[in-house]
């Protein structure tokens, strides 16, 4: 489902904190009533860091002050750059395909340049005597010149972009630990 988000910078945020710092303020509230705050904070916290994950995959955009907790799919989408020589910090867009592809068809994957921009998708094709991964050639930019086999592809993107790329599997993504 697609969903429209309006990104307001200028909202307050608040936090419930143990003691005095510059800029506090005290109130008198209920233990209950300060409980379900730091709850609705909390989540609310963990919310705004989802949405911007997925702005920040379409849109490259960053937003300071907006700290995810690195999640399962992060560690493992930056574990994998990492496997394949690139930048783990250029992990925003593996991770938003990793947390989209969970839980569907395994036999999937994304080709990525070293700026962690998605480039292609791949399958693995079962042939009677053995599986290839194939690139799915309608996810990628015709100038890139990607063909049916992954090598090829691979080696036709990096002459055409000047850029290190690398194929990352679902199951460098979806499975295994955390790490």
């Amino acid at each position: 489902m697609n969903t429209i988000i309006s990104i307001d910078e200028e909202y307050p945020a608040f936090q419930v904190l143990d003691q005095h710092e510059p800029g506090t303020v005290e109130v008198t509230a209920s233990r209950d009533q300060v409980q379900r705050w730091k709850t609705v904070i909390n989540d609310y916290a963990s919310v705004k860091a989802e949405i911007a994950a997925k702005i920040s995959a379409i849109t490259g955009d960053s937003f300071p002050g907006i700290e995810a907790p690195m999640g399962y799919f992060e560690k493992r989408a930056r574990k994998a750059l990492t496997d394949h020589g690139m930048d783990p910090n250029h992990h925003t867009a593996v991770t938003a395909w990793a947390e989209e592809a969970h839980g569907g068809d395994r036999h999937r994957g994304i080709i990525v340049d070293a700026a962690g921009q998605a480039l292609a998708h791949t399958h693995l094709v079962h042939h009677l005597e053995r599986s290839v991964w194939a690139v799915l050639t309608d996810t990628c930019d015709v100038a890139l010149g990607c063909r049916n086999g992954i090598a090829e592809s691979l080696d036709a993107i990096k002459a055409a972009t000047g850029k290190d790329v690398a194929h990352i599997r679902y199951s460098d993504v979806c499975e295994g630990q955390a790490g």
